[in-house]
């Protein structure tokens, strides 16, 4: 008996020692799952966070590009505006030179007409108020009288010479230009 007792001891000690060892390596297996998980959840952290860095590098870069897209705008509108500008001044000068020559027309003209003016208002002087009757011009030939000009028109002496404000009717020269009237 005494042997049977060591040996429930000895057994006893080594379930002891076994289920010490056993629990030990199912502590063991516990750890090294929860280990694997930990371990992946870190990776699949670490992946997610390399994908947000891409992320905000690709938005970082998407914002620089705009930055430059912007600038180049800014520096065409500039461009154009400063163009138009330069456009608007060419036109202001050509509008300023264009009135001086049309003004230097204008006033050649007027001083034509101005002495236009005048040679009909000495024309009108010396026909009187026959310059507003209607009638002909007869330039005076050799041989013309005043009353072969008026028979040939077939009006009056008289009314020939207060048209023309003759003084002699008998002073009559080749070239000289009389107004008929009708």
């Amino acid at each position: 008996m005494k042997i049977l007792l060591i040996f429930i001891a000895f057994l006893a000690l080594c379930l002891s020692g076994c289920v010490t060892t056993q629990q030990k390596q199912v502590k063991e297996q516990q750890r090294r799952q929860w280990e694997s998980r930990v371990s992946k959840a870190s990776l699949e952290q670490d992946r997610k966070i390399n994908d947000l860095q891409r992320a905000i590098d690709e938005i970082k870069q998407a914002q620089a590009n705009f930055r430059d897209r912007l600038a180049d705008l800014e520096k065409g509108l500039a461009r154009s505006a400063s163009k138009r500008q330069g456009g608007f001044n060419a036109l202001r000068a050509e509008i300023q030179a264009l009135g001086s020559s049309t003004e230097k027309k204008i006033n050649a003209i007027l001083e034509e007409v101005g002495r236009e003016n005048e040679r009909l208002l000495k024309q009108i002087g010396r026909r009187g108020k026959s310059a507003y009757m209607q009638g002909y011009e007869h330039v005076v030939q050799a041989g013309d009288t005043l009353s072969s000009i008026a028979h040939q028109y077939k009006v009056r002496v008289r009314a020939i010479v207060d048209a023309n404000q003759i003084e002699d009717p008998n002073s009559l020269r080749v070239g000289q230009k009389l107004f008929i009237p009708q």
